[in-house]
């Protein structure tokens, strides 16, 4: 089907329904499990802080399956290099809003952030796809963003997803069927 023009950065210029299922029920099913998984660390959060953590977890999660749907990777692998570059810049908004909701993280964040816009950068402009090498800079990504210490595992588990959504899904990791 196709897509309004206003959600074809996240959809791309068609989708079906089973994609948009998918993606918004991980996203919803990932942000209530972010939630319950913290039950001691919620009772002393605002109510901005936890309106924050929902859209961040509800962003990344449906933001990882959509980058992988075949619409939304068309939709962006057309679009400039600048473009997309910009795309993962603007992202630090997620890693201010973790680090607001898990202060202890902040360190993290920034590491999460470099490592993102690096190896994000690397395979746009090379544009490699491979599915190995963008999976070995996810990992290797989740272990260095471990490095300071105090980390929460839900912003643990966060961090992750942001990369998993950026790097492997957004600027690396699986070719469209039309690209060879």
């Amino acid at each position: 089907m196709k897509t309004p023009s206003w959600l074809r950065p996240l959809h791309g210029y068609s989708t079906t329904i089973g994609e948009l299922l998918l993606v918004y029920s991980t996203a919803v099913a990932f942000a209530s499990l972010v939630l319950i998984s913290i039950p001691d660390k919620l009772a002393g959060l605002s109510a901005l802080q936890i309106a924050i953590l929902v859209m961040v977890s509800l962003d990344l999660a449906g933001g990882a399956v959509a980058n992988l749907c075949p619409g939304t990777r068309t939709y962006w692998r057309s679009r400039t290099v600048p473009l997309r570059l910009f795309f993962l810049a603007v992202h630090a908004i997620h890693l201010l809003g973790l680090a607001y909701v898990f202060p202890q993280a902040a360190a993290s964040a920034i590491l999460a952030y470099l490592w993102m816009l690096a190896s994000g950068t690397i395979l746009i402009l090379t544009g490699n796809t491979s599915v190995p090498l963008a999976l070995s800079l996810v990992l290797v990504g989740a272990a260095v963003v471990q490095l300071p210490q105090g980390l929460e595992p839900a912003a643990s588990l966060l961090l992750t997803v942001f990369l998993l959504k950026l790097v492997f899904g957004f600027s690396g990791g699986l070719k469209n069927r039309t690209e060879h």
